[in-house]
C-alpha cells in the first residue's frame, strides 16, 4: 500500500489570518496559520515558539496599585508605583541551605555569591510570602547564618535568593522628604536627555506640573504657564522639550528643560484635538491625537509650522504608537495602522494592516476595558500591542504581535503577558524590555523559557487544506514535522479533519517529550566534528485518520521541558480514497 501513498508538504510562512473562508484559507496561503498563539513568525523562517519572561527584582514595588510607569536610568530601574517613585539595581545574591530547617526562623547558607544585610527579601523552594532578613548572626566571605522574620521549612542544599529590594527615591527637599509626590492614578511617563552632558530624566503625570531629576535632586518645571495642569507625553524634539497637554503641544527654548517663555524661544500651540501621543520620526514630529494626525516641521519657534496629515483619523489609544521598520504603527478606529512616507517629501499614507487578524484585533478591543499598551522588540524587528484588564489573570492577558519581514507584517496572538506599563531601550548591544503591572513586581521580557515559572501554553494550526481535491477522501497514515530545537520540549500532534465538525471523526493526538530525539543534521558526528550549531530535527508521527480536510494541530502542554523551537514544514502521507 505504501507504493500508493502521496504526500503533500507544509512550508510555515504567512502568519496568522483569520480574515478568509476556511477553504478559502487552505487554498490562498497553506503555510500559514489559522491559530498561532504564543508562536510567533520568524525571521529565519517558520514559527518559533515565543520566549518567556522572569522577575527583575524579587521584591515587589511597595504601594499599592499598578506600576504606572518604568524607566532605566543610571544603571537602576525606576518604577512609579501608588504616589511615589522607587529604584531597584536588580542585584540579587545567590546561595545554598546549608542543613535542613524545620520550622525555624534562623537560615544558614553557603556558596554565598555577596554580602547579605538586614532587610533583604529571600526567596527559595518553600519558602512562601514576603520573608525578609531581620538580623545576622554571623557572616564571612562564604557562608552567612541569618535570623528571618518568619519561621520556614526548607530543605537542605536548596537555592536561595537574597535581594535588597526597592527603595524610595528620595530628594534633597525640593519635594518632601517622604520623596516624590506623583498625582492621579495613570501612567507616569519619562523622557531621558541630554542637553547639557549630564543625563537627566524628565517626568510626567498627566496631573501635576513636570519635573526633571538628576540622579539625586527634583526640581520641578517653574517657568510653564500658570494655567498648565499636567501633561501626560514629553519628548525631545530638535533639543526642545515637547510636552503633550490635553490639547496643547507647549515646548520649550533650545537646549533648556525649564525655559518655556516666549522671548527665548517657549511657546505653544492649540492642535484643537485631545493628543494621544508623540513620536520623533524622520526629522519631524508626528502628533497623533483623538481624530487626527498632524506634523511638525522645522527646527526653532522661527520656522516651526503645523501641517495635517488627517483631519478625521487618529490614534484612539495612548501608548499604542511606535516607529518599526522605518514606519510607524498605531491603533486607529478601524484597527493597527501603518504611517508610512511615500516618495513626495510630506506626503503621507495611511493604511490599515491588521486586516488578517480582524477578529483578534476585535476582540483584544472589547476585552481591555483598562487601556493597552505596546513595545518593539527591535531584535525581532517586531511590533507587540497589549491589552489591560484588570479582572484578567497572568495567563489569560490577550495581546497581539506583529513581525516585520520582507513580505511584510506577519501576525500571531499571544497571551499571558500582562502589561499596564512598559519600557525598553538598548543597553549596549542588550536589549531590555520591562513591564509591570497590578502585581508589584518589574518583569523582563524575553527572558527565560517560561512565564516567570509558569509553563508557555502554545497552539499551531495550519489552515484546512483539500490535499488537491476537496471532493475526495483521503487517509492520512504518517506526518513528519521539521523543526529547529535548542533542546527538548513537549509537544503534541493532532489532525483535525473537515473543518473540525462535530461529525467528523478525529484521531488521538500524539504527544512527544522530547520532540528533538529523531535528528537528521546538526547533531550528527561525521570523524570527530559536529554539523551545525543548531540542531535540526524530525518528528515523525504514526497516525490514522481520513477526511476530505485535514488541518495539523501542534500543542505544546507543560508535560515535557519548555526549551524554544521552531517548526519549519510539515510533510503528510496519505492515500487516496473514494469521490464522496
Amino acid at each position: 500500500m505504501a507504493d500508493n501513498w502521496q504526500t503533500y508538504s507544509f512550508l510555515f510562512q504567512g502568519g496568522l489570518i483569520t480574515n478568509l473562508a476556511p477553504y478559502q484559507h487552505g487554498i490562498q496561503a497553506p503555510g500559514s496559520a489559522r491559530i498561532l498563539r504564543n508562536f510567533e513568525p520568524s525571521v529565519f523562517g517558520g514559527y518559533r515558539r515565543v520566549e518567556g519572561y522572569t522577575k527583575f527584582d524579587i521584591a515587589t514595588v511597595p504601594n499599592s496599585g499598578n506600576i504606572r510607569g518604568i524607566v532605566r536610568y543610571a544603571n537602576s530601574v525606576y518604577a512609579a508605583r501608588g504616589n511615589d517613585l522607587f529604584k531597584s539595581s536588580g542585584t540579587l545574591i545567590t546561595a545554598k541551605v546549608n542543613g535542613a530547617v524545620t520550622s525555624s526562623a534562623t537560615l544558614t547558607v553557603d556558596t554565598k555569591a555577596g554580602t547579605i544585610a538586614t532587610g533583604m527579601q529571600v526567596v527559595g523552594t518553600g519558602i512562601t510570602g514576603t520573608v525578609t532578613v531581620n538580623s545576622i548572626s554571623s557572616q564571612d566571605t562564604n557562608t552567612a547564618t541569618v535570623v528571618l522574620s518568619t519561621t520556614v521549612t526548607i530543605a537542605n542544599d536548596v537555592d536561595v535568593t537574597f535581594s535588597v529590594g526597592w527603595t524610595q527615591v528620595t530628594d534633597n527637599g525640593t519635594f518632601s522628604s517622604a520623596g516624590v509626590t506623583l498625582g492621579g492614578t495613570g501612567k507616569v511617563r519619562f523622557l531621558k536627555y541630554d542637553f547639557d552632558g549630564t543625563e537627566k530624566i524628565l517626568i510626567v503625570d498627566a496631573t501635576g506640573k513636570p519635573f526633571r531629576f538628576d540622579g539625586s535632586t527634583f526640581a520641578q518645571l517653574s517657568s510653564l504657564p500658570t494655567s498648565t495642569s499636567g501633561a501626560s507625553f514629553v519628548v525631545n524634539f530638535k533639543n526642545h522639550v515637547i510636552l503633550g497637554n490635553g490639547k496643547k503641544l507647549i515646548f520649550s527654548a533650545p537646549y533648556e528643560d525649564d525655559d518655556f517663555t516666549v522671548a527665548n524661544g517657549g511657546g505653544e500651540i492649540n492642535i484643537g484635538d485631545t493628543i494621544t501621543g508623540l513620536i520623533v520620526f524622520r526629522e519631524q514630529l508626528v502628533i497623533f491625537s483623538e481624530s487626527s494626525i498632524n506634523v511638525l516641521n522645522g527646527n526653532s519657534v522661527v520656522d516651526f509650522t503645523l501641517q495635517p496629515v488627517s483631519r478625521d483619523l487618529g490614534c484612539v489609544a495612548e501608548d499604542t504608537v511606535q516607529e518599526i521598520g522605518g514606519d510607524i504603527l498605531f491603533l486607529g478606529p478601524d484597527g493597527l495602522r501603518t504611517f508610512s512616507a511615500t516618495d513626495k517629501i510630506g506626503d503621507f499614507s495611511l493604511a490599515v494592516v491588521s486586516k488578517p487578524i480582524q477578529t483578534e484585533m476585535i476582540d483584544l478591543i472589547g476585552s481591555s476595558p483598562d487601556g493597552f499598551n505596546s513595545t518593539v522588540i527591535r531584535e525581532k524587528s517586531q511590533y507587540r500591542i497589549f491589552g489591560f484588564n484588570s479582572g484578567f489573570q497572568d495567563t489569560a492577558a490577550k495581546a497581539v504581535a506583529g513581525t516585520q519581514l520582507q513580505e511584510g507584517l506577519q501576525w500571531n496572538d499571544l497571551r499571558g503577558f500582562n502589561v499596564f506599563s512598559i519600557f525598553s531601550e538598548y543597553d549596549g548591544f542588550t536589549e531590555r524590555i520591562y513591564f509591570g503591572n497590578s502585581d508589584g513586581y518589574i518583569y523582563q521580557m524575553e527572558q527565560g523559557n517560561t512565564q516567570d515559572g509558569g509553563h508557555i501554553s502554545a497552539t499551531f494550526a495550519t489552515p484546512f487544506v483539500s490535499l488537491q481535491d476537496s471532493e475526495i477522501r483521503k487517509t492520512i497514515y504518517k506526518g513528519s514535522t521539521y523543526l529547529d530545537v535548542n533542546g527538548t520540549f513537549d509537544l503534541e500532534f493532532s489532525l483535525k479533519f473537515d473543518f473540525d465538525q462535530p461529525a467528523a471523526v478525529q484521531p488521538d493526538s500524539v504527544l512527544s517529550t522530547d520532540a528533538a530525539a529523531t535528528t537528521f543534521f546538526g547533531s550528527g558526528i561525521y570523524g570527530t566534528s559536529i554539523f551545525g550549531t543548531k540542531q535540526k530535527a524530525i518528528y515523525e508521527v504514526q497516525t490514522v485518520g481520513s477526511g476530505f480536510t485535514v488541518s495539523i494541530l501542534y500543542e505544546t502542554t507543560g508535560e515535557g521541558t519548555d526549551n524554544v523551537f521552531s517548526i519549519d514544514a510539515a510533510t503528510l502521507e496519505y492515500a487516496v480514497n473514494d469521490r464522496r
